[in-house]
């Protein structure tokens, strides 16, 4: 028989409840020094079983936060992509006018087509030059139009 007197014995000893220190009273059979070993691991298992979980939720928290961070990459990319253009030319009418997300992807899905079409398109007098906020002032326009002139010097070449 358990008394209360045991209960708040154990209690004393340990920081455990009425009912935790009684089920571990009732657990070991009124043997004060097992109800304390048995509290304790008891108490172990919880904080190992807690700090497993803090670890598992920190390493998903980590995801989330690394993944938020390369989406949010993503979108910014996508939208300078969107912003800015490329354009073809032949004679001073503009050919085709792409956004260079959609160019981007035309260039990784089908690069067996697109890239023999481009040099063809260099070849056949067609120019290509970027126009959009963030890429005007960059060299890509001059090196564009090196690659144009480079294009009409092999054919030149060829034509002697």
């Amino acid at each position: 028989m358990i008394t209360i007197e045991q209960i708040d014995e154990l209690r004393k000893r340990l920081d455990v409840s009425y009912e935790e220190a009684k089920e571990a009273l009732e657990a070991c059979n009124g043997d004060m020094l097992e109800a304390i070993i048995y509290l304790e691991k008891k108490h172990e298992e919880k904080r190992n079983s807690s700090s497993e979980q803090s670890k598992e939720e920190h390493c998903e928290d980590g995801f989330s936060k690394s993944l938020g961070k390369f989406i949010n990459w993503c979108k910014g990319v996508i939208k300078k992509g969107n912003s800015n253009h490329i354009i073809i030319q032949k004679n001073d009418n503009v050919i085709l006018r792409l956004s260079l997300t959609i160019f981007f992807l035309v260039v990784v899905i089908a690069p067996y087509i697109s890239i023999p079409l481009m040099l063809i398109a260099l070849f056949t007098g067609h120019k290509f030059s970027f126009q959009g906020k963030d890429v005007e002032n960059t060299k890509a326009n001059s090196a564009m139009d090196k690659m144009s002139q480079a294009a009409e010097n092999i054919k030149s070449e060829i034509a002697k």
